[in-house]
């Protein structure tokens, strides 16, 4: 429901943009947002009730783009958010699964106190390598564990403790690799790397 009216507000504000052309240039842009948040959601409530049937559609993607699309659709283009490196890097995988990964990290670097979030994108013989780094509180070496390994670990009140090993399994499913370096002060390092496809 909420995916068909986001497109019924695109589209009307499409067909305005026809009519006044100079006033409608952020009305499309965040009708497009809106569109975009709610196919996200959408997925996200898919994916749930499907999981026990472990359905997966890989197909090309460039992570840079999905990297892009999270500062812009979920964080609202949050400036503390930076996405740096290669322009783009196609890889095979579930695009919202992707966005999944991106947004848990993001997440948890600036709940975690950070004002500088950094994603650099490096492309590399056959393989793509995303460095995620922050400036927040960081982690000890237990608190960091328990994260990693879906100990229940959590600042928040409200959190689970799951975000990181999620992320991490996600990531393995894409046949890709994740690895974290965090310390109390000195903020925290997501290392992940994909395999690489070429361009058609």
């Amino acid at each position: 429901m909420i995916v068909g009216y986001s497109t019924l507000v695109g589209d009307e504000a499409r067909g305005l943009s026809a009519k006044v052309p100079d006033g409608t240039k952020n009305l499309i842009q965040y009708a497009e947002m809106v569109e975009k948040a709610a196919e996200y959601c959408h997925h996200l409530s898919e994916n749930w009730r499907m999981s026990s049937k472990k359905t997966k559609e890989f197909t090309q993607t460039d992570i840079v783009q999905i990297a892009r699309e999270v500062r812009q659709v979920i964080f609202f283009g949050n400036t503390i958010i930076n996405v740096t490196g290669v322009e783009s890097a196609l890889v095979l995988g579930s695009k919202y699964e992707l966005m999944r990964v991106f947004q848990n990290v993001f997440k948890n670097s600036i709940e975690a106190g950070g004002n500088r979030v950094t994603a650099n994108f490096t492309a590399k013989e056959g393989a793509v390598e995303v460095v995620i780094s922050d400036n927040g509180a960081g982690m000890t070496e237990e608190q960091l564990q328990r994260a990693v390994n879906g100990g229940n670990y959590t600042s928040k009140a409200t959190g689970t403790g799951l975000g990181l090993n999620i992320c991490r399994h996600l990531v393995a499913a894409h046949g890709g690799t994740f690895e974290i370096k965090s310390a109390p002060g000195k903020g925290t390092t997501v290392s992940l790397t994909f395999p690489a496809i070429k361009s058609a």
